[in-house]
């Protein structure tokens, strides 16, 4: 069986090229409404998840709501440092 048909990797596995990890609200206003686990080990489960996408070179997208328009703030400060170089990517509402 070919690997690649129409462009399209065929594999049931996940990889790099099948795959993106999608953080979605994790400024500051989302992470302080949590209350069904420690809010400090929420933002430790997501950067260390990042750090292993980093390694798997899985691309990242964050997304953020209302930052270009100061209605929130930019994602919490641990993760934004592991997202050094990576750009977020703004949205007006959230849906």
């Amino acid at each position: 069986m070919k690997a690649y048909q129409s462009g399209i990797k065929k594999n049931h596995l996940l990889t790099p090229q099948n795959a993106a990890l999608v953080i979605i609200d994790y400024q500051p206003v989302q992470v302080n409404s949590i209350t069904s686990i420690d809010r400090q080990l929420l933002v430790n489960n997501i950067v260390g998840v990042t750090k292993i996408a980093k390694l798997y070179r899985l691309p990242i997208i964050l997304p953020t709501v209302n930052l270009k328009t100061a209605l929130n703030a930019e994602t919490t400060p641990q993760l934004r440092k592991e997202m050094t170089g990576l750009p977020s990517y703004d949205r007006s509402t959230v849906n």
